[in-house]
């Protein structure tokens, strides 16, 4: 159910294992060869999920882009996304995709997930290097250029998608050059979010023995370097979302709202200021409030609850016997609000529905 361990958009994992070989990474080696799952018990899921409540699914895979190529009859991750666009018309759910490799994202895969409102404008294309050079050495199946017309491509298709990606930092071999193309590249590309890995070794993989160890020092330095600008590329994004309505999904108490791009924004909670409470009587269906007014009220209230008047946002209200409790704002995790973006720091929402 939505909440259970924090949950409120759910994870589900439509493919494990790997075949491809970067020379970084150990996966293949621990996760074994790619395996998905069929369409119609992914499906399946998807309707006890909805049924349970939960209004957000992530689709995960170690290598979601490779899903079906080995199922028998063979697919394409296309046809998962098409089932679940047909099947979710029905169902208030909507989907969001997790880490695709860039040469699995085609132009197929973009049009249907900025045509469809079933899946929300959100891509992560990890790119890993800048540097063809080091791209090469990294076994990586594509070029810096094939990854650049990508995500220019993604955002004409979706001007206010959120658009992340992954870089290595400190592969051996890395020169100040191939470091500057890194840097150049963040400049020149339209993303919103980045995560930057300082390179370390994963004992039995190919680059773990490699020469030309780029000293720690300077991995850290360069790493702080990438994720400045990597600040800056999502601060530029969220001021260009101020005054949109996103639809979200609210979070935790209720004050926290994700939205469908993936900015995570507190929104007010919907008790406002100075709401009359009272102290309820009798069965609960009855309550005297502070000026002496005698109400009735619908009976989900038990008797002798403490109710206050609220303060503050009308998050906090204190008791008729002068204790000042934090309450919950009226709204729970897991609605979904059409969130207006009002200001960046902090980063601030009001709810329009």
């Amino acid at each position: 159910r939505p909440g259970d361990r924090g949950r409120t958009a759910y994870p589900l994992r439509v493919q494990t294992g790997c075949d491809e070989a970067c020379s970084y990474c150990i996966v293949p080696s621990t996760r074994g060869p790619s395996r998905s799952r069929p369409v119609p018990e992914v499906l399946e899921d998807v309707r006890r999920l909805a049924a349970a409540g939960f209004k957000e699914l992530w689709l995960t895979g170690v290598h979601l882009g490779s899903y079906g190529r080995d199922l028998r009859p063979s697919c394409a991750l296309l046809d998962l996304l098409v089932a679940l666009d047909r099947q979710a018309e029905s169902l208030d759910v909507t989907f969001r995709l997790s880490s695709i490799e860039p040469m699995d994202c085609g132009d197929d895969v973009l049009e249907l997930v900025a045509a469809s409102p079933r899946f929300v404008p959100h891509l992560h294309l990890p790119l890993q290097h800048a540097s063809d050079r080091m791209l090469q050495a990294m076994r990586r199946p594509y070029s810096a250029a094939g990854f650049r017309m990508l995500v220019r491509r993604a955002r004409d298709h979706m001007p206010d998608a959120a658009i992340g990606t992954d870089l290595i930092v400190g592969f051996p071999g890395e020169t100040e050059r191939d470091f500057e193309e890194q840097v150049s590249a963040l400049g020149d590309l339209p993303l919103t979010h980045v995560h930057v890995f300082p390179y370390s070794d994963r004992p039995g993989t190919e680059a773990s023995r490699l020469p030309s160890k780029v000293a720690g020092a300077e991995v850290r330095r360069r790493a702080e370097h990438l994720r400045a600008i990597g600040r800056e590329l999502t601060r530029r994004f969220v001021q260009s979302q101020v005054g949109h309505e996103r639809s979200a999904l609210t979070l935790e108490d209720g004050s926290v709202a994700l939205t469908d791009n993936y900015m995570k924004v507190r929104i007010a909670p919907s008790r406002v200021g100075r709401e009359r409470l009272a102290l309820t009587r009798e069965d609960g269906t009855v309550a005297l409030t502070d000026d002496h007014m005698k109400a009735r009220i619908a009976p989900s209230r038990v008797g002798r609850e403490r109710l206050a008047l609220t303060r503050e946002d009308g998050a906090v209200a204190p008791t008729d016997d002068h204790m000042k409790v934090r309450i919950a704002g009226g709204r729970t995790r897991n609605e979904r609000v059409l969130v207006k973006i009002v200001s960046v720091n902090p980063l601030w929402g009001e709810v329009v529905a």
